[in-house]
């Protein structure tokens, strides 16, 4: 493995190639119907491409804007996001979301006593008290978090 190592910078190409090469092994071995990806430089994509099939019983290519079910793994993501804002002084983890909410604020009869923070979402201890016997409905991060919902 380490006999393929590059002796200096790559191209674009040459990442190209490593890549395909890399997605082709990992469809096989995995048995992944398809992969989509997108190199980015700063604010730019400079290479996005769809490998497979988006409906492998129908022969459908997969292309780059097929859309897949991320499930819980997003959530790195978001908190990847979430952090990187903090990091700016743009989002302070305790501070009540709703300060952060335009046009949208989550209700709770609990807000004097400890009002709902960002913390508390990317913990998974979101959520408002329905009825005195604990059901507890949770708030998706992603919803929240949305573009046109926060004012930072």
């Amino acid at each position: 493995m380490l006999e393929n190592l590059p002796a200096g910078p790559l191209t674009l190409a040459d990442v190209q190639e490593r890549l395909r090469q890399a997605i082709a092994q990992t469809m096989y071995a995995q048995h992944v119907p398809s992969i989509s990806l997108a190199l980015v430089k700063g604010d730019r994509i400079v290479w996005a491409k769809a490998f497979g099939y988006m409906n492998l019983a129908r022969s459908v290519s997969a292309n780059e804007d097929t859309v897949y079910i991320t499930g819980s793994m997003f959530k790195v993501v978001v908190a990847s996001a979430v952090m990187q804002l903090v990091d700016e002084g743009k989002l302070d983890l305790d501070r009540p979301v709703n300060t952060y909410l335009q046009g949208l604020q989550i209700p709770s009869r609990f807000d004097q006593q400890a009002p709902l923070t960002t913390c508390h979402l990317l913990s998974h201890h979101g959520g408002k008290y329905e009825t005195d016997s604990f059901s507890l409905v949770s708030f998706s991060l992603l919803q929240l978090l949305g573009p046109s919902a926060l004012t930072i």
